[in-house]
Protein backbone atom coordinates (compact mmCIF):
# COMPACT_ATOMS: atom_id res chain seq x y z
CA UNK A 1 0.00 0.00 0.00
CA UNK A 2 1.14 3.23 -1.33
CA UNK A 3 1.28 5.55 2.04
CA UNK A 4 0.30 9.72 1.14
CA UNK A 5 1.59 12.72 2.98
CA UNK A 6 -0.87 14.89 4.06
CA UNK A 7 -1.36 17.92 2.84
CA UNK A 8 -1.56 21.04 4.49
CA UNK A 9 -4.17 23.36 5.29
CA UNK A 10 -3.80 27.02 3.24
CA UNK A 11 -2.68 29.34 5.44
CA UNK A 12 -5.69 31.55 5.31
CA UNK A 13 -7.70 28.17 7.00
CA UNK A 14 -5.19 27.38 9.72
CA UNK A 15 -6.14 27.61 13.38
CA UNK A 16 -4.78 31.03 14.83
CA UNK A 17 -4.77 32.48 11.13
CA UNK A 18 -6.60 36.03 10.89
CA UNK A 19 -9.98 35.07 9.11
CA UNK A 20 -12.21 36.97 6.19
CA UNK A 21 -14.23 39.50 7.89
CA UNK A 22 -17.64 40.06 6.43
CA UNK A 23 -18.14 43.25 5.06
CA UNK A 24 -19.73 46.13 7.72
CA UNK A 25 -23.22 46.88 6.58
CA UNK A 26 -23.91 50.62 7.46
CA UNK A 27 -27.14 49.73 9.00
CA UNK A 28 -27.33 53.78 9.64
CA UNK A 29 -27.56 54.04 6.10
CA UNK A 30 -30.06 51.42 5.00
CA UNK A 31 -32.31 53.23 7.28
CA UNK A 32 -31.81 56.38 5.84
CA UNK A 33 -32.30 55.23 2.30
CA UNK A 34 -34.94 53.31 2.91
CA UNK A 35 -36.90 56.03 5.24
CA UNK A 36 -36.29 58.32 2.60
CA UNK A 37 -37.64 56.13 -0.43
CA UNK A 38 -40.67 55.34 1.54
CA UNK A 39 -41.47 59.51 2.30
CA UNK A 40 -40.87 59.64 -2.25
CA UNK A 41 -43.03 56.78 -2.84
CA UNK A 42 -45.82 58.02 -0.56
CA UNK A 43 -45.65 61.41 -2.06
CA UNK A 44 -45.41 60.14 -5.64
CA UNK A 45 -48.85 58.40 -4.33
CA UNK A 46 -50.28 61.04 -3.11
CA UNK A 47 -49.78 63.19 -6.30
CA UNK A 48 -51.08 60.01 -8.38
CA UNK A 49 -54.09 59.92 -6.59
CA UNK A 50 -54.57 63.68 -6.36
CA UNK A 51 -54.25 63.65 -10.25
CA UNK A 52 -56.69 61.07 -10.15
CA UNK A 53 -59.43 63.10 -8.58
CA UNK A 54 -58.77 66.02 -10.49
CA UNK A 55 -59.49 64.28 -13.78
CA UNK A 56 -62.36 62.13 -12.35
CA UNK A 57 -64.18 65.75 -11.41
CA UNK A 58 -63.28 67.20 -14.93
CA UNK A 59 -64.35 64.15 -16.85
CA UNK A 60 -67.81 64.10 -14.66
CA UNK A 61 -68.24 67.84 -15.49
CA UNK A 62 -67.91 67.22 -19.13
CA UNK A 63 -70.69 64.38 -18.93
CA UNK A 64 -73.24 66.86 -17.15
CA UNK A 65 -72.41 69.70 -19.39
CA UNK A 66 -72.99 67.08 -22.33
CA UNK A 67 -76.09 65.69 -21.03
CA UNK A 68 -78.40 68.99 -22.42
CA UNK A 69 -77.12 68.54 -25.31
CA UNK A 70 -77.39 64.38 -26.08
CA UNK A 71 -80.72 65.66 -24.67
CA UNK A 72 -81.65 67.44 -27.73
CA UNK A 73 -80.55 65.65 -30.44
CA UNK A 74 -83.00 65.86 -33.14
CA UNK A 75 -83.45 61.56 -34.78
CA UNK A 76 -82.10 61.57 -38.50
CA UNK A 77 -84.41 62.11 -41.72
CA UNK A 78 -84.99 59.07 -43.24
CA UNK A 79 -84.02 58.97 -46.75
CA UNK A 80 -86.93 57.64 -49.08
CA UNK A 81 -86.43 55.19 -51.26
CA UNK A 82 -87.59 57.80 -54.63
CA UNK A 83 -86.55 56.06 -57.89
CA UNK A 84 -86.83 59.01 -60.83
Amino acid sequence: MIEVAPVPKPAHLQDGAPRMNRAKVDTERDERAKRESQIVIAAERAAREEKTTRLRALRLAAQRADEPASAKIKPTRRRTGSTS
